[in-house]
């Protein structure tokens, strides 16, 4: 069976937080997950998230945490989370004064379960009300 995927207007944030270079392989690896088998466990999945209510699914790839929902004949992309987040000051790399190379900072966003719970309930909410996209139709 062929599902469609439906994101989030929370998710979209995250999505396009991706770097664009990873964008179009982050696209692939979803469509490829998530059209024909979401229910499927294995090492890239989390089954039975602790503490949120109805969410079974979380699906990683790379930096990125997608959350995700199925519900027949659709899968719904709940919250794509970052792990790692590039911050504009960073280190700057100089030679003989002149800047050559700046290495980013990456902060680590961590959410609090009652955090998570929350953001995932009114995202679940906002998408089961129409408010969602084709993941498909998202630019790249």
């Amino acid at each position: 069976m062929k599902y469609k995927i439906v994101i989030s207007p929370d998710a979209i944030p995250g999505y396009q937080g991706i770097p664009y270079e990873d964008r179009s392989g982050f696209r692939d690896f979803i469509q490829f997950r998530l059209t024909s088998s979401p229910e499927v466990i294995d090492d890239l999945t989390v089954k039975d998230l602790v503490g949120v209510r109805g969410l079974r699914f979380r699906l990683s790839c790379d930096e990125a945490r997608v959350f995700y929902d199925v519900v027949e004949p659709s899968v719904e992309i709940l919250l794509i989370l970052l792990l790692g987040v590039h911050k504009e000051d960073g280190i700057v790399i100089k030679k003989q004064g002149a800047p050559i190379a700046a290495i980013p900072k990456v902060g680590d966003r961590r959410y609090s379960e009652l955090e998570l719970k929350s953001k995932i309930d009114a995202s679940r909410d906002r998408i089961r009300s129409g408010d969602g996209f084709l993941f498909k139709d998202l630019p790249l």
